[in-house]
């Protein structure tokens, strides 16, 4: 108990501190530490020896939906919180759980550093937490989640093209934080395909927009439209051979807003008909009623040997800041 109401009432200082009219103390935070989807968990041995352990692991250590390759969608480290020491502040991303007298859940940002975010999870039981923990796995996986979007995307404004390609907005794209590395091969009206090459990953950024068609519900012709485009323009290493969906690995979808406007994300795995290439997808789709159109922008590697999780994250950032015609 005495750990929690030191921490609590030293965060809110802080807090407060970086929150003045002035903004004169938040030059005093020190930057983060920490690359993509990396998190420290403060619990003590006593709380992680129970089921909290399984319950955290569950909610912060699941697997990455479509991916070829186990990942978890956060990388773990825990401490008690006796090591909880400066150096261990610093971290992008902490979530601290405690026993204490009162229930709650309280995220922060920039507390000991910045960019940051805090969540603490407090409960008298063990029962309590674990109950607080699964309500709120939701919402604290998308609260860290978006955090870690927002810290890739500042770093790629350092990369990426300063003025986005003729081609790009001639389909109404106005802005979007494009990687340089990434070259255009195709430029047709209605589909444009840019593509980068690295050490160890073919990565590839694909642009189409079509009608919208009354007899289609949202969502349902999205992996019909990614197919006839890998077929017609994938070609894999095998004469005759062209990309595909993997069907034994069920795409995954789900709605959000992509720059106000109602969206599909597509998560997946494609595959190569009459070879053996593979690896994993993602794109958005996004709705445009006003002008009746759909705009789909994809992602998609292919990098036997390379971690995916944080290329997916990092393409996930880049297509997300796409701003289309309204």
């Amino acid at each position: 108990m005495k750990f929690i109401f030191t921490l609590l009432v030293g965060a809110f200082f802080v807090a407060s501190c970086t929150n003045n009219n002035s903004g004169e103390a938040e030059k005093y935070l020190p930057p983060s530490s920490g690359t993509h989807a990396e998190m420290l968990l403060v619990v003590h041995d006593s709380v992680w020896k129970t089921a909290i352990s399984k319950r955290l692991l569950e909610v912060f250590g699941r697997e990455q939906y479509g991916l070829p390759q186990p990942e978890a969608i956060f990388s773990l480290n825990r401490i008690n919180p006796t090591a909880f020491t400066s150096i261990f502040k610093k971290s992008k991303s902490i979530v601290l759980i405690e026993l204490g007298d009162t229930t709650m859940v309280n995220v922060q940002r920039d507390v000991w550093a910045s960019p940051q975010v805090v969540a603490t999870i407090v409960a008298p039981t063990l029962r309590g937490l674990f109950k607080l923990i699964k309500e709120n796995e939701a919402y604290l996986t998308t609260e860290f989640k978006e955090a870690d979007l927002k810290v890739v995307r500042g770093r790629m404004a350092k990369t990426a093209y300063k003025t986005i390609p003729a081609s790009l907005r001639e389909m109404g794209i106005n802005k979007m934080r494009l990687s340089v590395g990434f070259e255009q091969t195709l430029d047709k009206t209605d589909l444009k395909i840019f593509r980068q090459s690295t050490k160890k990953t073919e990565q590839f950024i694909l642009f189409y927009s079509r009608p919208m068609r009354d007899d289609y519900l949202p969502g349902q012709d999205i992996i019909a439209a990614r197919d006839t485009i890998g077929k017609n323009y994938f070609e894999g290493p095998i004469s005759g051979s062209f990309f595909a969906t993997e069907v034994e690995m069920p795409p995954q979808q789900e709605t959000l807003e992509i720059d106000g406007q109602f969206a599909i994300e597509t998560r997946g795995l494609w595959r190569t008909v009459g070879g053996f290439m593979g690896g994993p997808f993602l794109s958005y789709t996004i709705y445009n009623d006003k002008t009746n159109e759909v705009l789909c922008v994809e992602g998609f590697f292919y990098g036997p040997d390379a971690k995916k999780r944080n290329i997916l994250l990092e393409m996930e950032a880049m297509m997300r800041s796409i701003e289309w015609k309204k």
